[in-house]
């Protein structure tokens, strides 16, 4: 099993799952290769794909990469279960990746393109000179920031800082891939997008025996294996590792008792691992098509100092809530209760300068040449146009 380009909080969840099912299983044994980031993805898919055979790819962060390495699993009739999903849903997309898994839905469709963060020599010089290209066509300072690496997002703080960017006035949003792993940054990180707002997949952390149990292993690991970080919980990005891992376990396991002549071929593999229907750490595992059937409820988070704060949750087909779960936010006869849900956030929000009011980036912008409409005092067609003073009687 191949898995390129990981975080640190994925790799601790990946081995987790691979060491939980070596305890418990005699037949079948998981050999896992973690590539580093700094490597090329594609190379490392062919090279590994060619000499170790391997049977599943998990990871990738990015579209771009997860596209790349789709076709290349494609090709080899390997199964690929990628962490990155579209911006927009490209057409005939199951036919044109028949082996890709997305563990994560589409996300809208983004403006600003920057290359991948390992191919630049000069990435501060690239972030800046692509933000001074922003600037130039537009006038407005609100930012959102929908698909990059957190190495690239860290320069894109930095260098937006040092225009001015960042601060009284501007909003900023960051995606999941970022808001997913701040549990497992620095403070310094964490501090470079004090005010932005961000989202986040919600995930019980009560009740479930199995999580307990994934929690202190994972702490307990994370510790070890970097002990020079702040925090140490799992994540959302870490949860979806894990039960990627479990995927393509208990897809194994349904072909072991196959005794059918292509039970072991990829596309039963795939099959099976298509047909999942559990509950996992990350929310229900089900998949319609390609992707995650359920769309999840999300969090949303405000970066201050130097850390975040969790504000409100957005509950698809309901809105804003302060409260994540369904049943409390419905009235009896399944109605929408509009006390409890708002299409605003309700929570108090610290912005860019640590500002509490909503920031004028927001408004339309000041320079922008204004409309002008000319309407005829006099007119002998009053039934086209007609002005008519608000004192006067219609």
């Amino acid at each position: 099993m191949l898995i390129p380009v990981l975080e640190k909080e994925e790799k601790i969840a990946i081995e987790i799952a691979a060491q939980n099912y070596h305890t418990t299983s005699k037949t079948h044994k998981l050999s896992l290769y973690i590539k580093d980031s700094t490597i090329r993805v594609t190379s490392a898919v062919e090279d590994m794909i060619r000499e170790k055979k391997v049977k599943v790819i998990i990871g990738m962060h990015t579209w771009h990469e997860a596209a790349l390495v789709a076709d290349i699993g494609g090709q080899a009739h390997v199964p690929v279960i990628s962490f990155a999903a579209p911006a927009i849903t490209p057409p005939l997309m199951p036919l044109r990746w028949p082996f890709l898994i997305q563990m994560a839905r589409n996300e809208v469709e983004y403006r600003l393109v920057l290359p991948p963060f390992s191919s630049l020599s000069d990435p501060e010089g690239v972030v800046h000179e692509e933000l001074v290209k922003v600037l130039s066509k537009t006038q407005s300072r609100v930012f959102i920031v929908l698909e990059s690496s957190l190495a690239m997002v860290t320069h894109l703080f930095r260098e937006a800082k040092n225009l001015g960017l960042v601060g009284g006035e501007s909003a900023w949003i960051i995606p999941e891939s970022i808001t997913g792993l701040l549990d497992s940054v620095s403070n310094s990180v964490i501090s470079s997008m004090e005010g932005a707002l961000g989202i986040k997949t919600y995930y019980s952390e009560e009740g479930s025996s199995e999580y307990k149990d994934f929690h202190a292993q994972f702490r307990k690991m994370f510790r070890t294996e970097y002990p020079e970080e702040d925090n140490s919980d799992p994540g959302i990005f870490a949860l979806r590792a894990y039960d990627s891992i479990r995927i393509v376990i208990q897809a194994i396991e349904r072909m072991t008792g196959n005794t059918s002549s292509n039970a072991s071929s990829p596309e039963m593999l795939l099959h099976n691992m298509l047909s999942s229907n559990f509950s996992g750490l990350s929310g229900n595992i089900h998949f319609e098509g390609s992707q995650l059937s359920d769309t999840p409820i999300l969090r949303i988070v405000n970066v201050v100092g130097k850390r975040y704060k969790e504000i409100d949750f957005w509950i698809p087909d309901f809105g804003f809530s302060m409260s994540p779960l369904k049943e409390k936010i419905e009235e009896k006869n399944g109605s929408r209760n509009f006390n409890d849900t708002t299409n605003a956030l309700v929570g108090p929000i610290i912005w860019p300068g640590n500002l509490r009011q909503t920031p004028k980036g927001w408004e339309m912008p000041t320079q922008a040449k204004p409309l002008k409409i000319g309407v005829p005092g006099r007119t002998t067609f009053e039934k086209f146009v007609k002005r008519q003073h608000e004192s006067e009687p219609l």
